[in-house]
């Protein structure tokens, strides 16, 4: 989408309040998405692309940049933008519309437009003749993108899009496409070309690479000369507007251009297309090397991942949660398993470690105040209980007591709000939402652990046709989550209660939903069940809803260490923590001296 520059202006200066405006190309500012402290972030003032060169690395237009800065959908986003620059409200159809691309004849009459919404999908249209449109291009002879600039020129630049387009049309270059994108160039359109210089600048991929060739081999035939030119260094995907976001000049364009070597039926690329799978891929000297030779390779005290919240479990797993793999806590409904997840993003946090949590059951406000109790070991419930209660007001230990708690919890909330935890609260989120999200988000601040609670009320296909068929296909597609992002990521998972109607107590991985493609998918399986012994005691004495109650943790997979190992853990229901049994009385101490 295009804006004018005072549009440009308007925008950068209201979310950028500290940018110094010049009559400079280019202006210079702290980056706002990573809150930088050095002038690494530009922006280019005719056209509003904005590259940070520090921490990002990367550029935006403006509508990406709002996304970025709001964390708001596109429709929102653009929503946003022409509320600051002053445009009109966005009408509910075009919500979702990046750009409208005219195609016209000589004299510059529409003949029809191609249609550009977010997510690179496109429609086309022609005029029905009524001051409306049709849809689809019926009849209508196809022409090229910029038409009259293309007679006028003797030099013309072809990209695949209209987008690269007028990137290039904006440095000076004439430039034009085809609509329909790669491989849609059609013979008729060979006869605009007729004598000229044209020089081809395909996308970083194989269609790209495809079009390319088979746009020179219609036009070498009628132009003067064709170029296919090769722009270093774009990434999987790259195009020639990707590579003027990150800085790249018209003087650099030109001098590749006349570096190039002319077309012929031999001509072949200098370079293979780098495949997206190729990172997938690995040799054992690929390995040595990544390591720093032989020695490292074998100090096998690297093998350290997240730590878990007790030093002994994180033995147990072989160092920790590993990158690019899948940790599963697994329990019955009301058996603890959020509290302990909860747990386990704490570790991290206290290492200022950022973690990204996809809560579908509790809102973000819940899980912030059961972090705080948690570590405050504080019972919420007797808190909301004292703070209703006009009662209190004549108990001065009643009234000293809440005291304490307020006093812990905000001791607690001051150290948790400086930690990066990042809270998702997006209801039956997606695998591939999740990879699209986390992606989205590391570029904001770095996340070292994912947690999704929970695997149950997740969302899919949609094509399976059966809960068993929904969850086997989820878990399948966790681990390749964690792979794509490369950390590693704890799922909590319901039970399918089979345990209860057998009358037992301890868990096993047949109990858990999906529980064959999580055995297999999963580096380990962490199963959470209450001492039934235990159990009968507090209920007997009246201690049940409170706790402490004793629990077990049951390492019931471990690819990396010992399977089948238990952990006795002490569950405080009222400050739904869980302890270790040498841990717990010093919790207790500690709780009563307060």
């Amino acid at each position: 989408m295009e804006f004018t520059q005072h549009e440009i202006r308007s925008y950068f200066q209201t979310r950028i309040p500290c940018l110094r405006i010049t009559n400079q190309r280019e202006w210079r500012s702290q980056c706002p998405v990573h809150d930088g402290k050095d002038p690494n972030f530009s922006i280019n003032s005719e056209n509003g692309l904005s590259q940070c060169h520090s921490q990002c690395g990367r550029g935006w237009d403006i509508l990406s940049l709002e996304e970025e800065l709001s964390g708001s959908d596109f429709a929102t986003a653009k929503r946003s933008v022409f509320e600051i620059i002053g445009r009109p409200e966005v009408p509910w159809e075009e919500r979702n519309l990046e750009a409208a691309y005219d195609y016209v004849d000589q004299s510059g009459k529409v003949l029809y437009q191609v249609l550009r919404y977010h997510g690179k999908k496109f429609m086309q249209r022609r005029p029905d003749g009524h001051g409306g449109w049709s849809w689809g291009l019926g009849e209508v002879e196809r022409v090229p993108f910029r038409l009259p600039r293309v007679v006028e020129s003797t030099f013309v630049a072809i990209t695949e899009g209209e987008k690269d387009a007028l990137t290039l049309e904006r440095l000076g270059m004439a430039a034009t496409c085809n609509n329909g994108g790669a491989g849609n160039f059609k013979p008729e359109l060979a006869k605009w070309f007729k004598g000229k210089r044209v020089a081809i600048f395909p996308d970083h991929d194989e269609p790209g690479r495809d079009h390319a060739l088979k746009v020179a081999a219609l036009l070498s035939p009628v132009a003067a000369s064709v170029k296919i030119v090769e722009i270093p260094g774009l990434p999987p995907k790259g195009d020639v507007s990707d590579f003027v976001a990150s800085g790249g000049t018209i003087e650099q364009l030109r001098d590749l251009y006349s570096k190039a070597q002319d077309w012929t039926a031999e001509w072949q690329f200098s370079e293979d297309v780098p495949n997206e799978n190729d990172r997938h891929l690995h040799t054992f000297r690929e390995e040595i090397q990544a390591a720093g030779g032989p020695i490292r390779f074998w100090d096998l005290t690297k093998l350290q991942g997240i730590r878990t919240p007790w030093n002994k479990l994180s033995r147990v797993l072989g160092g920790g949660m590993r990158d690019g793999e899948v940790y599963v806590i697994g329990a019955n409904q009301g058996a603890g398993k959020t509290s302990l997840a909860l747990q386990f993003i704490i570790e991290p946090l206290r290492k200022k470690l950022g973690v990204l949590l996809f809560s579908m059951e509790m809102s973000a406000k819940a899980v912030f105040q059961r972090l705080a109790g948690i570590e405050a070991k504080v019972d919420l419930n007797e808190l909301r209980d004292a703070q209703i209660n006009w009662k209190i007001r004549e108990d001065p230990e009643a009234v000293e007591a809440l005291q304490g708690y307020l006093g812990a919890l905000e001791k607690q909330t001051a150290e948790l709000t400086q930690c990066p935890l990042l809270v998702s609260t997006r209801a039956a989120v997606s695998p591939e939402y999740i990879v699209s999200e986390t992606t989205r988000l590391r570029k904001r601040q770095k996340i070292s652990l994912v947690v999704v609670d929970h695997m149950q009320l997740m969302g899919s296909s949609g094509h399976e046709r059966s809960d068993y068929e929904k969850f086997t296909a989820i878990s399948r597609a966790m681990k390749q989550v964690a792979v794509e992002v490369g950390l590693p990521l704890l799922l909590v998972s319901q039970t399918s209660r089979r345990n209860s109607s057998d009358h037992r107590t301890e868990l096993e991985v047949s109990d858990l939903r999906g529980s064959g493609a999580i055995e297999e998918d999963a580096a380990a399986v962490m199963l959470l069940y209450e001492d039934k012994t235990d159990r009968e005691r507090a209920l007997a004495d009246m201690s049940y809803a409170r706790g402490p109650v004793k629990s077990w943790l049951k390492i019931a997979k471990n690819r990396y260490g010992m399977q089948g190992a238990y952990m006795a853990l002490t569950h405080y229901k009222n400050w739904t923590r869980f302890d270790p049994p040498e841990e717990a009385e010093a919790s207790r101490s500690a709780a009563h001296a307060r």
